[in-house]
């Protein structure tokens, strides 16, 4: 009998547009330069998921390492 491939559970399966949010939402606050406290009680977001989601890794790459690097070397509008 052939081994069956695991499976991902609802909750572990990447989801691109909550991954776009959180990625123009660290953006913004990055680009506002508020404290995440401060960004996230004027927005109504929870801090520690905008911490998870900072240090998710989305796509190959820790998005909020992605976006702090491009905001150091001036990049303006950062994507990834």
């Amino acid at each position: 009998m052939p081994a069956s491939q695991p499976t991902q559970r609802a909750d572990q399966r990447r989801n691109p547009d909550r991954e776009s949010f959180w990625r123009t939402t660290i953006s913004d606050r990055m680009q506002s330069g508020l404290s995440i406290r401060a960004f996230c009680e004027r927005e109504g977001l929870s801090e520690p998921t905008y911490h998870y989601w900072g240090q998710k890794k989305v796509s190959g790459t820790f998005l909020l390492t992605a976006l702090s690097r491009r905001q150091r070397k001036g990049t303006g509008n950062p994507k990834i």
